[in-house]
């Protein structure tokens, strides 16, 4: 069984890396309404949860909680990598 104490530090460890990668992405990218928003979302629900870590709330279930960051986290690099090639696509029909 993992400390709760360390599923606490990787809780926060992966939501300031999801905090900068969200951030970056926002940034560099030219996404369309509809994406923004789906990022500008993601962007508030990480750094809502590091908040709540940091002044000492507990996750009721940290298993749990990890599985999330684990999945959300997969789907967003998912989702980039979509619309990586998407816009590579696009450029291949251009030229």
């Amino acid at each position: 069984m993992i400390p709760q104490d360390k599923l606490i530090k990787y809780a926060t460890l992966f939501l300031e890396l999801g905090i900068d990668n969200v951030e970056k992405l926002l940034e560099h990218t030219d996404f369309d309404k509809f994406n923004t928003d789906i990022l500008n979302n993601q962007l508030e629900e990480y750094k809502h949860d590091l908040e709540e870590i940091r002044k000492g709330v507990r996750v009721m279930d940290l298993c749990a909680f990890g599985m999330f960051c684990i999945i959300s986290g997969t789907l967003l690099g998912l989702y980039a990598i979509y619309r990586m090639e998407r816009e590579s696509r696009k450029d291949k029909e251009r030229w």
